[in-house]
């Protein structure tokens, strides 16, 4: 028994020391760091954090001091790492999930990895609106619109949308920024192969008409042909919603019903411009309640596009309720003004500086009884 006690009096000696020691290491080490820290000796802080790092691997002060000498050696793939070290229980988890996130869009250029870490921060915190407003704008950029608008929404939802957010939500089917192509080739530097980049670079190209251009053409061969690329890429959305507009703008129905049968279920009945093809075709066979449907549809996903108004009221007409014709008549005509007013914007962050662009706003959301937006834009205005 003796020997029992013994035995734990001096595991427990031994133990109680190594954690002494192991504390003073933690402490050294950190007062190390911080010291090569404020003398900006970034060789020396590396050091001295990797050494505080292999005594305690758990240790967010270690990490940061070694991301802080990353940064200064413009090591952006460790500093990414070691920020993202820190744990989801630490006070620091925000500030340095943001700075992991300007990181991966700016200098380190992986703009999805960026993304993910949007996501992570709004998990812990949906109220930071920086994180909103990154992964809207890489949405926009991107050309992923179906995403882009659930991200406004989202952020209308917590009240941390950017003014520029209601601009993308107002233009979200018809309009291709021109910005998209200089953003997108900056991404593609470091993954040339991904679909959604190389789409995103080009379609601005195409609609410009820069290609056949013969004064900007050469600037631009890098770019693959629209025919090229949809081989490259079948059913791409963008690509698709291209070539609908174009076979649309031609008569050519056939090629419109080709272009709808290569997309999947999905996809069709949450993109507006798909569905108002889809309705396009039922006119043309003469199915006007079909086509009434799909437009209805289409107004759910998107109802501020002017294009979409249109042509229901020209549904309406031809069916003989005129009631109907004359209030889709006069939706149109605010959602043609507010895209006249989104084409006239310099500033997309400054859009709600325009009286005219918030007042066609509110207007637009209060005749489509979008109320979410309605009471977002009035609280807005209000303050």
């Amino acid at each position: 028994m003796l020997m029992v006690i013994v035995v734990i009096a001096v595991a427990a000696a031994i133990w109680g020391g190594a954690q002494l020691r192991h504390r003073y290491l933690v402490s050294t080490y950190k007062a190390e760091c911080r010291q090569r820290s404020d003398s900006r000796s970034w060789g020396a802080l590396k050091l001295a954090a990797d050494k505080l790092l292999r005594v305690d691997s758990t240790s967010v002060d270690g990490w940061l001091f070694r991301a802080e000498a990353a940064e200064a050696e413009q090591d952006w793939e460790q500093f990414c790492k070691c920020l993202g070290q820190v744990p989801l229980s630490d006070v620091r988890i925000i500030p340095s999930l943001l700075r992991k996130m300007q990181t991966e869009f700016g200098p380190l250029n992986r703009p999805f990895e960026g993304l993910q870490t949007c996501d992570a921060i709004l998990k812990i915190d949906n109220r930071v609106l920086l994180a909103h407003k990154q992964g809207i704008f890489f949405c926009a950029m991107t050309l992923q619109r179906s995403e882009l608008v659930r991200r406004v929404r989202q952020a209308i939802r917590t009240g941390r949308e950017s003014p520029e957010s209601y601009v993308f939500l107002a233009s979200v089917s018809w309009q291709t920024n021109s910005s998209a192509y200089t953003h997108a080739t900056t991404w593609l530097k470091s993954n040339p192969e991904n679909e959604i980049l190389t789409v995103a670079q080009a379609l601005p190209v195409y609609n410009s008409e820069a290609k056949s251009d013969l004064e900007h053409a050469t600037t631009f061969q890098h770019v693959a042909t629209a025919e090229d690329l949809f081989v490259k890429f079948p059913g791409n959305p963008e690509l698709t919603a291209f070539f609908l507009d174009r076979a649309i703008s031609d008569g050519d129905v056939e090629r419109v019903r080709a272009l709808l049968a290569g997309l999947s279920a999905g996809t069709l009945q949450t993109d507006a411009r798909f569905l108002r093809a889809q309705a396009w075709v039922h006119d043309v066979d003469g199915h006007l309640d079909m086509a009434e449907q799909s437009l209805k549809a289409a107004l759910v996903v998107d109802p501020y596009w002017w294009q979409l108004h249109h042509q229901l009221q020209d549904v309406f007409r031809r069916l003989n309720r005129p009631v109907e014709a004359t209030e889709a008549l006069k939706r149109y005509k605010a959602a043609i003004e507010l895209a006249v007013c989104v084409r006239g914007l310099k500033r997309y962050e400054q859009s709600f500086e325009d009286p005219r662009f918030s007042q066609l706003m509110l207007t637009m959301a209060e005749l489509t009884d979008d109320m979410e937006v309605l009471q977002a834009i009035r609280s807005r205005l209000a303050n």
